[in-house]
């Protein structure tokens, strides 16, 4: 993309134009439905953090292990951290996966469009999508209910992450690739 024009006395100018024969960005494409973005966020739930779970499962019964079990132990806790940090990183970059689809995404087929390149999100965007998510979950209650009820509220689906990154959830089917 073309970069910024440079400071002028009133501020910022906008960027130039796009180049005569470039395809303009198309807007906001229309909004994905809601049951297929609901079943995608399980799914990617249960890929990004069903392995921790099911350790974390196994170190809560580990009363049963006993004297000696030391060593069992520190496989639990070395797979504990393993899988705490495959959830992490699945969850931050999952929408940059090939043709902007997480596992789950793709599944339902949906994906995640970069609205001003007209392009599948990037691992950086969806990296900025999560962590918009993460820091409204870290507010009680009402953090946990801002993100689906944008959702639901604003145009096109966009939820505060993909306003942040420029990104909207669409179906795969929807999308109009640039020329």
């Amino acid at each position: 993309s073309p970069p910024e024009a440079p400071p002028t006395a009133g501020g910022w100018s906008p960027p130039p134009a796009t180049s005569a024969g470039a395809a303009a960005p198309p807007g906001l494409y229309p909004r994905a439905p809601p049951w297929p973005r609901i079943a995608a966020a399980l799914l990617d739930g249960l890929i990004g953090s069903g392995p921790f779970a099911v350790v974390a499962l196994l170190l809560g019964g580990t009363s049963a292990i006993g004297a000696g079990g030391e060593g069992a132990l520190s496989l639990l806790g070395a797979l504990a951290v393993a899988t705490g940090l495959w959830a992490l990183y699945y969850s931050f970059t999952k929408d940059g996966r090939p043709g902007g689809q997480s596992i789950g995404k793709r599944t339902m087929r949906l994906m995640v469009v970069h609205l001003p390149t007209n392009r599948p999100c990037t691992t950086a965007q969806s990296a900025l999508r999560a962590m918009v998510l993460l820091v409204l979950q870290l507010v009680p209650y009402v953090g946990w209910l801002v993100e689906p009820i944008a959702v639901l509220a604003v145009a096109g689906g966009r939820r505060l992450g993909d306003q942040a990154a420029g990104t909207q959830v669409i179906l795969a089917s929807d999308w109009r690739p640039p020329r």
